[in-house]
């Protein structure tokens, strides 16, 4: 979807989950893009964009009053949404490996 000028750009922000197990953390991020038109009053989803991001294994203690809590999805459908998504990344990695 095209943004115009005068429209206005809303991005909201939820960490999916995150993953302390391996060997680097995972913190896994969905990010939607709204698109409003305030001349006609309407809003919609532009895009949904998916980042994973790693950090140090220290990451996971206690540092300077931060760490990096464990994240998991609070209702069934977020789980679902969840693994739709890995089965996703799972099958591009297969097909670009195959090629």
């Amino acid at each position: 979807m095209q943004v115009d000028v005068g429209d206005f750009l809303r991005f909201k922000s939820c960490v999916l989950y995150t993953d302390l197990d391996s060997e680097k953390p995972l913190i896994n991020v969905e990010v939607v893009a709204h698109v409003t038109r305030p001349e006609i009053r309407s809003s919609e989803v532009s895009n949904i964009f998916y980042f994973t991001f790693t950090v140090p294994h220290e990451a996971k203690t206690i540092q300077d009053g931060f760490r990096i809590r464990n994240v998991l999805p609070a209702t069934e459908e977020e789980a679902r949404n969840i693994l739709e998504r890995r089965d996703a990344k799972t099958f591009q990695s297969v097909e670009s490996a195959s090629k």
